[in-house]
């Protein structure tokens, strides 16, 4: 365990009980060793009807199993109690009450309300459906004294995809260098994936300002009966710009430590997902995927998975079309 004291969060709600077996567990296998409380946080906001109870119940029952292996798992549901809003509205809004969900419907409190529960300043991000390859375990120290020796690095995060040879990426936009530690330079901020002092993250960040989205977005959230809150890595994203601040991803000693990102949901992700979890923890990755943080179809074909949303996307257009001659 290391001597600086490193929560792993780790976020959660029954609707990843499809794949969270495969996943925590992978995700443990590469971080334990190095954090000192893995911090997963249940999200039930929404789920509190009838047909989650008892997929809530496997849940909770395979992470108490997890941690008799795993002892420094601290599971907690997410208070949404208005002295918990509060809380965590005044350590990081001011007095901004923090909103529950972004204009998408995901989460926004969740991830601030983890952030404050943490036991640790240092805390190691993740949802729960990120991947992992490679092999640094000594990752996160470096993160520390990479943040320790740069006041304007105010995030970390695993390198964006298995590497290329020549280092390019093909779906980010970083800056990359030729460093030891492989470094990509960004100016904007992922709450999928990131390591922060809790500390200088209040001290650069805080208080945040609750924004709301775009016209666009705003008019597409209310037509779904969403909220219309901008997402808070773009909140944070904005701040960061204004201030110099940046994120840096890298991947450091030995193997490194990369990150891959499922950008859809599929009947064939779901089969292929315990052979997807063996071949990344065995770098056994098609030279196609190399440079993408997203898996690609080299490694699961996506391809009903997009026709779903183009459907939708033309049925939402149809349905706009009919309100508006209404």
């Amino acid at each position: 365990m290391p001597a600086n004291g490193v929560t792993l969060k780790i976020s959660l709600s029954p609707r990843d009980h499809q794949y969270i077996k495969h996943l925590l567990p992978h995700q443990l296998k590469v971080w334990y060793s190095q954090v000192n409380e893995v911090l997963i946080v249940f999200d039930l906001h929404g789920y509190d009807t009838g047909m989650y109870t008892a997929i809530i119940r496997d849940l909770e029952g395979f992470i108490n199993e997890l941690s008799l292996t795993y002892p420094a798992i601290n599971l907690v549901t997410v208070d949404y109690s208005a002295p918990a809003r509060k809380a965590v509205s005044d350590a990081y809004f001011g007095s901004n009450p923090v909103p529950l969900k972004t204009h998408r419907y995901g989460p926004y409190y969740s991830y601030f309300y983890g952030i404050y529960k943490a036991r640790y300043d240092y805390i190691l991000n993740t949802d729960c459906d990120m991947f992992f390859g490679g092999h640094n375990p000594a990752w996160v120290q470096q993160s520390i004294t990479l943040m320790q020796s740069d006041q304007d690095v105010i995030a970390c995060s695993p390198h964006p995809g298995p590497p290329r040879k020549d280092g390019k990426l093909m779906d980010q936009d970083g800056q990359t260098d030729n460093t030891p530690l492989r470094k990509v330079v960004f100016d904007s901020f992922s709450t999928r994936i990131f390591f922060i002092d809790r500390r200088s993250f209040a001290r650069h960040l805080c208080p945040l300002p609750v924004r709301i989205a775009g016209f666009t977005t705003v008019l597409r959230a209310l037509l779904r009966g969403n909220p219309v809150y901008m997402l808070p890595e773009d909140v944070i994203t904005d701040i960061m710009r204004e201030k110099g601040l940046k994120r840096v991803d890298f991947m450091g000693a030995e193997n490194g430590l990369w990150s891959l990102h499922p950008p859809f949901r599929n009947p064939q992700f779901f089969r292929d997902l315990p052979l997807l979890v063996f071949n990344i923890e065995n770098n056994t990755i098609p030279e196609q995927q190399r440079g993408y943080y997203d898996i690609n179809d080299s490694m699961i074909n996506w391809e009903d998975a997009r026709n779903q949303i183009r459907e939708a996307s033309m049925k939402l257009k149809i349905l706009k079309f009919l309100r508006l001659k209404a």
